[in-house]
């Protein structure tokens, strides 16, 4: 995780963490509801201001990012659901009986 300076941020300590558009949809977070983080190179950091009610925390005691997101601002998807290009061609595997 990498992270950049920031003044003024939403936290004491200084720092923001640096997630592109790729890594937020990775975690669930629907993109394309916000024209801001459309605007932004692919990999250029996301300012979480571009979405309404999100923050961020960094916790150096327990060294814990907290990311806080509104569920309306998330994907809809079915419980365990993996996207296809997420998946891969498994194991072969045999079993026999003696």
């Amino acid at each position: 995780m990498n992270f950049k300076a920031a003044k003024g941020g939403q936290d004491d300590t200084g720092l923001a963490p640096c997630f592109t558009t790729a890594r937020l949809e990775q975690m669930g977070v629907n993109t394309k509801a916000f024209p801001d983080l459309a605007k932004l190179a692919p990999e250029q950091c996301v300012s979480f201001a571009a979405i309404p009610e999100s923050s961020t925390e960094f916790d150096f005691e327990h060294q814990q990012l907290n990311i806080s997101v509104p569920q309306a601002a998330l994907k809809q998807s079915a419980r365990g659901y993996i996207p296809p290009e997420e998946w891969d061609q498994g194991i072969q595997r045999a079993a026999a009986e003696l």
